[in-house]
């Protein structure tokens, strides 16, 4: 099965007891663009795409049992593929039952069904021009007639076997199997006739498969989703516990160097409905093979497996493929370091902290240089602080993980902080700005509300008159409002952009009252009015009219403060209890022309 297929399940499977294994679908394009390359430290035959990455690996433990199955559409590919690879195979084999459209849509998979010439062209050419035994694999086709006129016609090209899923192309795994069609077809050819198809219906344990044998009268059983869910189906005294065999797999990934993409993706198959307790969401978010050891508590294996390999590398004396131009760099000052964003607070990074004391000490700005690895597509950073580099020896996932990784490295290389919440509070001189409005945004006194017709802001119950800092908070949080909240009840965009510091202005002395509750909030948007509007305009459908400013900007006309309370002050309302819920009122009779 596609991503499922690899060398880690393969050779688990055969642990357990499986005869022969098929890696998953590979296609003939992509295969050719690859070279053989014997892989000394893992002890394992790698064909390498030009962009470095692994398309497929196998290993001697499989040689004699592995089968290379191949997606193709055309004769001539198919045997340079087979070419290449007969080496270290057993067999190989041609999908023509695939329903997907990544492999259909290219006349491969199940879209061979529908032209029987291409099929006979492939495998005859594949049957004289190798000397590994050839085979394919097909689905059922509309009726059993025309099912069983297309298996001769592949027995006269000269296969080796047939694989039959029991299904039509149509058809997906929550149908029934066809094992009358499959018995069928066993009874009218001599070569073995291999059934598939029967996971969901048949197949739950190892004495389910001699019973779908017997059902369709087949060679052989082939099994994929329910060895995908536990290979140890293949086990005669039966399955093993789960957490078992997905220890004895992530075993086998990491020996092998498997993806962790592609680790965890097997893992996940296999946790199926536990994906949802503890240990399957810690699983979702590994992003390493070390970190999939430690959510099984295999992190002693890792570390055992990682030194075995650097002993082989140093042995051997070869380059490692985890190695690159960088971590050869003498001159680069490295050290094994991660960037953890739990570790920091919001919108502290080392980066800044390291761009922060360059500009103090007067040095030029921190340059990055950070390249990938094609083959995992990992990412490694050197940093150039004072004609000095650094970096980190773990790759990340991104580039901006990595060049965090790589300030890291420098900072602690300086002995300067890198900013962690537990230095905040030692470093008040790195990033005042942020820190406090940090500190302020965690303050249960300050509730700040942001829409895009209504902007609030509350500060409630100040004990103490406001410092600077309180009040520069609430100037860049009305600022932001500005285009929204700052425009209701201005003539001119000048007016407008005089609001926010008339707001922030007018809080100062009432916020010094004990006990005093001030807001701005509730502000409405008024609609634009075209630029050449003067005078009133009529509302459609009302008989209500507004004022136009020679800007274009409505201005409503307000009720002025008549209640018994409140008392209209210097342009503002005041209550008896300090400056109350007018303040909408307040900020719209601001006397803007001064």
């Amino acid at each position: 099965m596609v991503r499922v297929g690899t060398l880690p399940m393969r050779l688990l499977a055969l642990d357990y007891g499986a005869d022969i294994v098929y890696c998953e679908e590979l296609i003939d394009i992509k295969m050719l663009q690859c070279k053989r390359v014997v892989n000394d430290i893992l002890g394992t035959v790698d064909f390498v795409a030009p962009n470095e990455r692994v398309v497929f690996r196998t290993c001697a433990r499989e040689k004699n049992h592995v089968v290379f199955q191949m997606g193709t559409a055309d004769a001539e590919r198919a045997l340079a593929v087979a070419k290449l690879v007969e080496d270290d195979i057993a067999g190989i084999d041609v999908n023509m039952g695939c329903p997907k459209e990544y492999s259909t849509k290219g006349g491969m998979g199940a879209a061979l069904l529908s032209d029987p010439d291409r099929i006979e062209s492939i495998l005859t050419t594949l049957v004289k021009g190798v000397s590994k035994p050839v085979t394919c694999k097909i689905r059922i086709l509309s009726s059993e007639e025309e099912t069983v006129r297309l298996v001769k016609r592949i027995e006269q090209a000269g296969v080796a076997a047939i694989a039959v899923h029991g299904r039509k192309k149509e058809e997906r795994p929550q149908h029934p199997v066809h094992c009358d069609v499959i018995k069928a077809i066993s009874e009218v050819v001599s070569i073995p006739v291999i059934a598939n198809g029967g996971s969901y219906d048949f197949i739950k344990e190892y004495s389910d498969l001699r019973i779908f044998q017997e059902a369709t009268s087949a060679s052989s059983v082939m099994v994929a989703r329910a060895a995908m869910w536990n290979p140890s189906i293949f086990r005669k005294e039966g399955s093993l516990p789960l957490k078992d065999v997905m220890q004895e797999y992530i075993k086998y990934a990491v020996r092998y160097d498997n993806h962790y993409t592609n680790t965890k993706y097997c893992l996940c198959q296999m946790l199926r409905e536990q994906l949802e307790n503890a240990q399957g969401k810690k699983l979702h978010a590994a992003q390493s093979l070390q970190e999939i050891c430690e959510v099984f508590e295999m992190s002693s294996f890792f570390q055992e497996a990682s030194d075995l390999l650097e002993k082989k590398k140093v042995s051997l004396q070869v380059k490692s493929p985890n190695n690159d131009d960088h971590s050869e760099d003498p001159d680069v000052i490295k050290m094994a370091v991660k960037f953890d964003k739990r570790e920091y607070p919001p919108q502290i990074t080392p980066k800044m902290h390291l761009l922060e004391w360059c500009r103090r000490e007067k040095l030029v700005q921190p340059a990055y240089e950070t390249i990938e690895r094609p083959r995992d597509r990992l990412f490694c950073s050197v940093v150039t602080v004072g004609g000095q580099k650094y970096s980190s020896t773990l790759w990340e996932k991104s580039k901006k993980l990595a060049e965090q990784a790589a300030a890291i490295a420098c900072l602690r290389t300086l002995g300067l902080p890198e900013g962690k919440r537990d230095e905040s509070a030692n470093q008040p001189s790195l990033n005042k700005r942020k820190r406090r409005d940090q500190q302020l945004s965690n303050s249960p006194n300050i509730v700040l509300r942001s829409a895009p017709l209504a902007g609030v802001l509350q500060l409630c119950s100040f004990p103490s008159p406001p410092t600077f800092s309180v009040l520069y908070f609430a100037l860049e949080a009305i600022r932001w409002n500005r285009k929204t909240d700052g425009r209701r009840g201005c003539r001119t965009n000048r007016d407008a952009e005089r609001a926010p510091l008339a707001a922030v202005v007018w809080m100062a002395p009432m916020s010094s009252l004990p006990g005093c509750t001030v807001s701005l909030g509730a502000l409405s948007h008024s609609p634009r009015c075209p630029p050449s509007s003067k005078g009133r305009r009529q509302e459609e459908g009302t008989g209500s009219s507004e004022d136009v400013g020679s800007e274009g900007f409505c201005r409503q006309e307000e009720p002025s403060c008549d209640s018994d309370s409140l008392s209209p002050v210097g342009g503002f309302c005041q209550s008896a209890a300090g400056f109350g819920d007018a303040t909408a009122a307040a900020l719209r009779e601001w006397p803007w022309e001064n």
